[in-house]
């Protein structure tokens, strides 16, 4: 007897409005095999199963093939995911997130603000005699400000310094 996940009821009271904005956006327009709802579905998973990487995503998200069929997706291919990630329009998943918050009450949404975060480093050049202890990154001479900021109120909650050859993913 067939159980629906509790992943396939969650994505359920999406599925018709996102078919119809792919058709609106024509985000399958020319996928091949690989359509907008197995990257919105492989997403959800990497985001809910906390996933670090696309190769442990795909890994996790293969591992439960018998579940495939019934969220209407197939198994994963990292290079296919990647390719389709640093190419398809984020616009579907923007009209999607709007239609979904234009259905939370405005007391939710206001909550929702105080919980989001914006990241972003910027380098420092340093310029000049006396920075010879300056690691050089791959643009410039000099270090790194890592910041987080709280959307709500627009103050910085943590900052870190460091080299300029210190890559952002770290």
């Amino acid at each position: 007897m067939f159980n629906s996940t509790r992943f396939a009821q969650f994505l359920k009271p999406i599925r018709t409005t996102f078919n119809s904005l792919v058709t609106q956006y024509q985000t399958d327009k020319h996928a091949k095999g690989f359509s907008t709802w197995n990257q919105l579905v492989a997403m959800m998973y990497a985001q809910l199963s906390g996933a670090k990487s696309l190769r442990q995503l795909v890994e996790g998200f293969n591992a439960q093939a018998h579940h495939h069929y019934h969220l209407g997706v197939h198994a994963l291919k990292r290079s296919t995911l990647s390719e389709a990630n640093a190419k398809r329009s984020a616009d579907v998943y923007l009209a999607l997130c709007q239609q979904l918050m234009g259905q939370v009450n405005r007391r939710l949404r206001k909550e929702l603000d105080s919980f989001t975060y914006l990241i972003d480093s910027s380098p420092i050049q340093l310029l000049g005699q006396g920075y010879d202890w300056a690691l050089r990154g791959s643009r410039i001479k000099g270090f790194k400000l890592h910041m987080q900021l709280e959307l709500s109120n627009q103050v910085p909650v943590c900052f870190e310094l460091t080299d300029a050859n210190v890559q952002d993913i770290n």
